[in-house]
């Protein structure tokens, strides 16, 4: 499991906290973890780090056997080709070109390595849809089971760009404080 660290609260809203009936925190928790999980998936789906500063690039992908590149033909049109099992040929590069489905030649000198396109350098776009929230006596968000294998590689860089996936910003502890007050302080006359 790969969770979100933890903030102390403040001592008045720790007292408040410890004040109110196992009910009323419960449902200040879940409004709290909701709000951190609501976050934590925007933050991801928009490729930035819980500090602000935005997630660095994905290395771009490459499969063992294949290159991609751009070339320049006779007539100077340039077209991106992926050429699956290739190999150099004294001035020529040949191999199966997936654009025409055949066997191809082409020119080292015409050949130059395409650029990643932008979103090819974005994180694993489904990411933000695996943070989850769970509640065993406390809430907890995070990412969890074979997820959170996953997310474990990115945010530590194993075969990765290392990024924060999770985390709290100073804004999110703010407004996390205002929620659990809100919600502690609705039902202050009664207890249950």
């Amino acid at each position: 499991m790969l969770m979100a660290g933890n903030n102390q609260l403040p001592e008045a809203l720790a007292l408040l906290y410890r004040n109110a009936g196992p009910v009323t925190r419960r449902r200040a928790l879940k409004k709290a973890s909701v709000f951190l999980q609501a976050e934590n998936k925007k933050r991801i789906k928009a490729n930035v780090e819980p500090d602000g500063s935005p997630m660095a690039a994905r290395l771009p992908f490459t499969k063992q056997g294949v290159r991609r590149f751009a070339y320049t033909n006779g007539q100077k049109q340039r077209s991106i080709r992926t050429v699956i099992n290739g190999r150099e040929n004294g001035r020529y590069f040949e191999g199966f070109d997936q654009k025409t489905k055949s066997i191809r030649r082409f020119r080292l000198d015409r050949m130059r390595e395409a650029k990643p396109t932008k979103k090819s350098l974005r994180m694993f776009p489904q990411f933000w849809k695996f943070v989850e929230r769970r509640s065993a006596g406390n809430e907890e968000v995070g990412f969890y089971e074979h997820k959170a294998t996953r997310a474990r590689e990115y945010q530590n860089g194993a075969g990765y760009v290392p990024r924060e996936l999770l985390g709290i910003s100073a804004a999110d502890v703010e407004s996390i404080k205002r929620i659990l007050l809100d919600a502690l302080t609705e039902n202050t006359g009664r207890r249950r």
